[in-house]
């Protein structure tokens, strides 16, 4: 995948949700929406540090 498509899915993910998030009491609909967003930008860093050449394991 390259970083439209991982960005693409994250949208639909959570445009799909916002339906049962609407309807969720509390701050669980909030919480998940930051952990797919902590998610997709921990992938996105990921394939940037891997095509500049530094190695994943230094972090």
């Amino acid at each position: 995948m390259d970083k439209n498509q991982i960005i693409e899915t994250a949208f639909e993910t959570i445009k799909e949700s916002t339906e049962w998030g609407l309807e969720n009491e509390g701050k669980t609909y909030g919480h998940w929406i930051d952990g797919v967003v902590t998610v997709v930008d921990n992938i996105l860093k990921r394939i940037s540090e891997e095509k500049s050449g530094r190695s994943v394991a230094e972090n």
